[in-house]
């Protein structure tokens, strides 16, 4: 009987002990998820801004990440697109075949991409003809400026396409 209640002392001692413990855990992780919360606000807020930012202007801004996807895109930048009969570009979606129905522009698109993702940075003038806005409207001459975008050490990630109507 002795070593019996000895033994449920020992299993009431482990149980409680586990109990202490997964409480401790408990609390750690509602701390660390109030801090989740908290910085997924801060994220989503920066976001907005962001957006905000490049959708208020009427430049076109695209950026691409190294496998040619887009990681950033301004309703101004889709909008041309789409107007040049393409397929609307969006966040995630790879460059290629965007201007399929327009090989010659898409070779060129891809090309100055190309550059830019290998951490060449330039400008060019880049005009549209009247059939290929898609609108009726005049040719227009775009400024396009491509830009390399690197991480806090300095290793190339992307690239960004900063383009205005001269």
């Amino acid at each position: 009987v002795t070593a019996q209640k000895e033994m449920e002392k020992a299993l009431q001692a482990a149980h409680d002990d586990l109990e202490r413990r997964v409480g401790e855990r408990t609390a750690d992780l509602d701390i660390l998820n109030k801090y989740l919360q908290t910085a997924h606000g801060a994220l989503r807020f920066s976001n907005d801004r962001l957006t905000g930012i490049i959708d208020g202007t009427k430049d076109l801004i695209a950026a691409l990440d190294l496998n040619f996807r887009f990681i950033a895109v301004n309703e101004a930048y889709a909008a041309q697109v789409v107007a040049m009969g393409g397929r609307k570009p969006e966040v995630g979606a790879v460059l290629t075949g965007m201007l399929a129905h327009l090989p010659g522009e898409e070779a060129r698109v891809a090309t100055n991409w190309e550059r830019a993702l290998n951490g060449e940075e330039f400008s060019a003038d880049y005009a549209v003809g009247e059939g290929d806005l898609g609108t009726g409207e005049s040719s227009r001459t775009y400024e396009v400026k491509y830009s390399a975008i690197r991480d806090g050490k300095g290793v190339l990630i992307g690239a960004t396409l900063i383009a205005r109507d001269v």
